[in-house]
């Protein structure tokens, strides 16, 4: 089933000329795959359906991979020169395109230039700044936006979420994926003590500090998770101490806490650029330890 961005998808459903390569760019967990799928039935089968219901079909390729490597597009590139199997034409869609390699792009230029008139490519990505100008000149960009909380809200209900189904819209980030990720137990429960630790270490608590080391280091997979639940929490508490409206908390189940806690508006938004400097650290491969305690000692001193 498909969520929001109507104005898309009555674009898609309308269209009658069909291009030979689309990006479909936009925050991850909204649709976009989804949406590409639909489009292709109706490529493949002249059936527009917003709903995958696990539709599948010889002449639809989907490449999914957490790093797309020039073999992956060197193969892609063998294959599309062979005729569909069944009807007129042919679709590939790669998901998350934005980590393929330069490498792997450039490789699949010659084929965006000169596709075989069968063939039409998705490209999906979260971040068009890392895919090469050269594949965006060659495509057909349709920018989708994050969903609404309402939107989320609903469609967790429809399926039967409705305890947390306000608090999951909220803290989504527009991102209906993740909104039903944290559904999950495990993944409810990771925040849930990820906010706890932080709440003690804002508190001042000396002998907390390098005991939270020990969570990032058993959590190293879900680091990113992790710095996305802190990083949202204290701009919560950012917003609140410089407004003093609770409406404006994401984290609705974490109210009192949040007005709780004797930070000041600027040892607040400290506490915010704090968090987010450990975390572009790790993209200049900062070491993990070093950079985890730095942190959790300046955070801990907030309170001094």
């Amino acid at each position: 089933m498909f969520v929001g961005n109507l104005n898309l998808t009555q674009e898609l459903k309308n269209n009658k000329e069909i291009s030979h390569a689309y990006i479909f760019a936009g925050p991850e967990g909204i649709g976009k795959k989804t949406l590409a799928i639909c489009y292709a039935r109706k490529i493949l089968t002249g059936k527009f359906k917003l709903d995958t219901d696990g539709f599948a079909h010889p002449d639809l390729f989907i490449l999914e991979k957490e790093r797309v490597k020039k073999a992956d597009i060197e193969e892609l590139i063998e294959d599309s020169y062979k005729l569909p199997f069944e009807g007129k034409r042919k679709v590939y869609i790669i998901d998350g395109f934005e980590e393929a390699t330069k490498e792997s792009q450039n490789a699949f230029l010659k084929t965006l230039e000169e596709p075989p008139e069968y063939l039409t490519i998705f490209l999906i990505t979260s971040d068009l700044e890392r895919i090469l100008d050269t594949i965006l000149s060659r495509c057909r960009t349709l920018n989708f936006n994050g969903l609404s909380q309402n939107e989320i809200e609903e469609f967790l209900i429809d399926k039967g979420i409705r305890k947390n189904a306000r608090l999951f819209s909220k803290i989504s980030g527009g991102s209906l994926k993740k909104a039903i990720a944290l559904n999950q137990g495990e993944n409810f429960e990771r925040r849930q003590k990820t906010i706890k630790n932080l709440l003690k270490i804002l508190k001042g608590s000396k002998e907390e500090i390098f005991k939270q080391y020990n969570f990032f280091e058993e959590n190293k997979d879900d680091l990113q998770e992790i710095f996305e639940t802190l990083s949202l929490f204290l701009r919560d508490l950012a917003v609140y101490k410089s407004t003093k409206n609770v409406n404006n908390i994401l984290n609705i189940d974490y109210i009192e806490e949040i007005k709780g806690l004797n930070l000041s508006t600027k040892e607040a938004l400290e506490a915010y650029k704090i968090l987010e400097k450990a975390r572009n650290n790790f993209k200049s491969n900062l070491n993990f330890r070093l950079n985890i305690e730095n942190m959790l000692m300046k955070l801990g001193g907030l309170n001094d």
